[in-house]
């Protein structure tokens, strides 16, 4: 059938598998905000409710779903990929609003982990391969290479 994978998620590293898989979190919301910045100052300079107005509305909405397309693909792509080489997947049960109204909060939104363990779940339902969120509390470990 496959291994067992435990999948650590983290802002550095966006999953640590326990097979010794590290992948970098990309940055998509971070890398669009200059744009966005510029976008939404356009849409502040029209007279509200303009034609003008609406069309600079519409730019800053087409980018956001942008954005959220990119980290969407990016997720399936990733789930994927685990549920190749796995038999079964668990993962860390997280607070993820915690997480997110914390200090780092942007950076948790924009990685988008509940967005990630969703698709995770369903891909893994797709190709029959068993799938858990496991309690967080003292799950994590020192990486022996690290020590």
């Amino acid at each position: 059938m496959g291994e067992a994978v435990g999948i650590d998620v983290g802002l550095t590293n966006f999953i640590a598998t326990s097979n010794g898989l590290l992948i970098k979190r990309p940055r998509f919301f971070v890398d669009a905000q200059r744009k966005l910045k510029l976008l939404q100052q356009r849409v502040k300079r029209k007279r509200l409710g303009s034609n003008n107005w609406k069309k600079a509305q519409k730019k800053v909405a087409s980018l956001h779903e942008y954005v959220a397309n990119c980290r969407k693909d990016w997720h399936r792509k990733l789930s994927h990929q685990i549920c190749d080489s796995a038999g079964m997947v668990f993962v860390e049960d997280l607070n993820l609003v915690g997480l997110s109204r914390g200090m780092l909060g942007k950076h948790c939104l924009d990685a988008g982990f509940g967005q990630f363990f969703n698709i995770l779940e369903q891909t893994c339902f797709k190709r029959d391969v068993y799938f858990q969120k496991v309690d967080a509390r003292k799950t994590s470990q020192i990486c022996p290479n690290c020590t």
